[in-house]
C-alpha cells in the first residue's frame, strides 16, 4: 500500500492511500482507522512508524532534553531494562542510535514489560500498546497521553 498523503496543519494529524485513512486532532477521542481485511501488520512497519513520530527517522537525534536518543528516542533507563531481558544484546547506550541495535532494545523492552504473545501479534490494539509503552515507559500503556502516540503509530504502521 503506497502513501497517498500525510498531512499535519494545525494540530491536525492526516494520513491517506489507496486503502486505509487515519485523521486525529488532539481535542478529538474518536479516530477512524480502516484496514484491508487479511492483511498483517509488521514489525518492520511498525519501528518505521515510531522512527517517523519520534524524530522523522532521524538517527542523529536528541529529545528529551539530551536524555533520549537516535531515530526511536530510547533514554537510558529504557535502554537498561531491555539489556537486563536480554543480556546478549550487549553494546553501550550510544548503540541506540544505529536502529538495527535499537530495534533490538525495544524488542527486548517490550518483551519484558507487555510479553511475547503481545509482541509476536501484531492487532491493530497491540500495536497500539506497544506505541504507548514506548512512549511511556512500562505503564505508558495506562496513560492516558500516549493514547493519540499509540493511534499514530498505528495509522503509519499500516502504510506499507
Amino acid at each position: 500500500m503506497a502513501l497517498s498523503t500525510l498531512a499535519i496543519s494545525s494540530g491536525l494529524l492526516s494520513v491517506s492511500c489507496a486503502e486505509s485513512s487515519f485523521s486525529s486532532r488532539a481535542d478529538r477521542e474518536t479516530i477512524s482507522i480502516s484496514r484491508p481485511s487479511g492483511r498483517s501488520l509488521s514489525h518492520d512497519g511498525l519501528f518505521r512508524a515510531i522512527a517517523l513520530v519520534e524524530s522523522n527517522a532521524n538517527d542523529s537525534a536528541v529529545g528529551d532534553g539530551g536524555a533520549s536518543i537516535g531515530r526511536y528516542q530510547i533514554g537510558n533507563a529504557y535502554w537498561t531494562d531491555a539489556l537486563q531481558q536480554n543480556p546478549s544484546i550487549g553494546g553501550l547506550y550510544a548503540d541506540v542510535t544505529s536502529p538495527l541495535y535499537a530495534e533490538k532494545v525495544i524488542e527486548a523492552y517490550m518483551r519484558r514489560y507487555l510479553g511475547d504473545a503481545i509482541w509476536e501479534n501484531l492487532t491493530p490494539d497491540n500495536v497500539i500498546l506497544i506505541a504507548r509503552t514506548h512512549n511511556g515507559g512500562w505503564r505508558g500503556g495506562s496513560k492516558p497521553h500516549t493514547l493519540d502516540y499509540g493511534r499514530r503509530v498505528l495509522a503509519l504502521s499500516q502504510l506499507d
